[in-house]
């Protein structure tokens, strides 16, 4: 299997997708397989075509300063 090419079988009626395979010709006897036990439901063959993956940032070190109270004598403009 190239890296990131794979086959699914996918079932219309629900079945969700349990296995990778290496190549599209065992994808297709697994469906085959499946459609022979299941007569009535349909199963598909699905090639993964493209993917993606959203990058998490790593924590980042914050510089603390310390923090004084600050008292308003007067009154405040806004």
């Amino acid at each position: 299997m190239t890296e990131g090419q794979f086959w699914i079988v996918c079932s219309l009626q629900g079945r969700a997708p349990r296995t990778a395979h290496d190549s599209r010709e065992e994808a297709e006897g697994e469906a085959q397989e499946l459609a022979r036990q299941s007569p009535g439901r349909t199963f598909v063959v699905l090639e993964a075509v493209t993917g993606f993956c959203a990058l998490v940032a790593p924590p980042q070190r914050l510089s603390l300063v310390e923090c004084r109270p600050v008292f308003v004598t007067g009154e405040i403009d806004f």
